[in-house]
């Protein structure tokens, strides 16, 4: 589990902010979990969101 958050801070702060201008960066692994969650479903953006905050 501690390799997986370091290898999504990692992808944050190294490559996401170089290729994308996001506005609430410090969201985006709990954006990547919920969406991880859907896997084999088809994602409902209304409820990333709400998951999200």
């Amino acid at each position: 589990m501690a390799w997986a958050n370091q290898y999504i801070a990692a992808l944050i702060q190294r490559d996401v902010q170089d290729i994308a201008n996001i506005d609430k960066l410090s969201q985006l692994p709990r954006f990547l979990r919920a969406l991880a969650n859907t896997a084999g479903q088809m994602s409902n953006c209304t409820q990333l969101g709400g998951n999200v905050g």
